[in-house]
């Protein structure tokens, strides 16, 4: 009677989660030191769909911006020769001999923010401090798998799993890197 009562009190704490692997444990250490907003939302959002005069706004806006980068681009010197990379704002103006110009790049950047014009984000309400760490203790309580594998699905701890997966790799070369110093720590 004994040895089943001993037998059922250690099957309950190695499956319970009372004892982690020093892994885990420096893991949760290094989660519980991050500032709550990296892993947990700290407000809701929505998209709401913008009136057509806004939208006629911002693409005016867009089209003003982007024929005043084509007219300082023009006015740069002749780049001289060598390599050169793609720049967001460049120095000297190249001489093309083929491919796309400068002037077509920004067009086609413009016609892929044209996307984004139609909706805009709209902050719900703000997330008090107390409820997400109340989701910090409420996740750091969970098992190791489970902590490791909600970084998958669809769901408010998706961005703290992915964190703690980040976190969990950093601790496994920590431990490789300087055994000695990981057991002294954790």
């Amino acid at each position: 009677m004994i040895r089943k009562l001993i037998l059922y009190i250690a099957v309950f704490v190695f499956t319970t989660g009372f004892l982690k692997s020093d892994l885990e444990k420096c893991a949760d250490y290094w989660f519980d030191k991050q500032s709550l907003g990296t892993s947990f939302p700290s407000a809701e959002y929505e998209f709401v769909s913008r009136s057509s005069e806004e939208i006629q706004s911002i693409r005016q806006k867009r089209k003003e911006n982007t024929q005043k980068e084509i007219n300082r681009y023009m006015s740069l010197p002749l780049c001289k020769q060598g390599l050169y990379g793609f720049e967001l704002k460049p120095s000297c103006r190249r001489n093309q001999s083929g491919g796309k110009t400068y002037e077509e790049m920004l067009k086609r950047i413009d016609k892929v923010q044209e996307r984004t014009d139609k909706f805009k984000r709209v902050k719900v309400r703000d997330i008090p401090e107390k409820d997400i760490q109340i989701l910090r203790k409420k996740f750091l309580n969970k098992n190791l798998k489970k902590k490791l594998n909600l970084a998958d699905t669809e769901n408010t701890e998706k961005q703290a799993s992915q964190k703690y997966n980040e976190l969990y790799k950093f601790c496994i070369n920590e431990k490789k890197n300087n055994l000695e110093l990981f057991k002294a720590k954790y």
